[in-house]
């Protein structure tokens, strides 16, 4: 696990200083989860590692308890694995994952017009490399670490920072 030493957006600008569209369309302050961990995933419904969602799911209900949240943003900016709408996105992770984690509204995640986080990660130049690319950030909203696509959810060193 790499740890990134420094702070990713500077002192005063964070992942909580962002306003963004959750799946419903509202919009979604993430200030909301200050003081909490987050892990922000990018998720695709027809992609070979979608059942992440299902341990998503479990680590998020496990954590949650605990400051712990997770963000998932929709995006078909690889293998065109999310031609799904938002609609159709919130019904498949419900129905089949039973996902009760914050979902946003489908995003563009790569290229110019890309979704407000991933702008702040693409700066420093943490672009994710696939679907399922774990971020954690800390309780002050600074990403710590990231994790590649297949990292299990449940991978030894994202447990052990939770637990800690």
């Amino acid at each position: 696990m790499k740890l990134i030493q420094k702070y990713l957006y500077g002192q005063s600008k964070t992942i909580y200083s962002l306003i963004v569209k959750d799946i419903y369309n509202r919009d979604l302050d993430l200030s909301v989860f200050k003081g909490e961990k987050i892990l922000l995933v990018n998720i695709a419904s027809q992609c070979g590692l979608t059942p992440q969602l299902e341990l998503l799911e479990k680590l998020y209900n496990k954590y949650k308890a605990q400051n712990f949240h997770i963000i998932a943003v929709p995006s078909d900016d690889f293998g065109g694995q999310e031609p799904l709408n938002d609609f159709e996105i919130i019904t498949f992770c419900e129905s089949k994952y039973s996902v009760s984690f914050t979902i946003l509204k489908k995003a563009k995640i790569l290229g110019s017009d890309i979704h407000p986080i991933y702008k702040m990660l693409k700066r420093k130049n943490f672009i994710p490399e696939w679907n399922f690319h774990k971020y954690l950030f800390d309780r002050n909203g600074i990403l710590i670490t990231d994790f590649e696509p297949g990292t299990s959810p449940f991978d030894e060193n994202l447990i052990n920072y939770l637990e800690n």
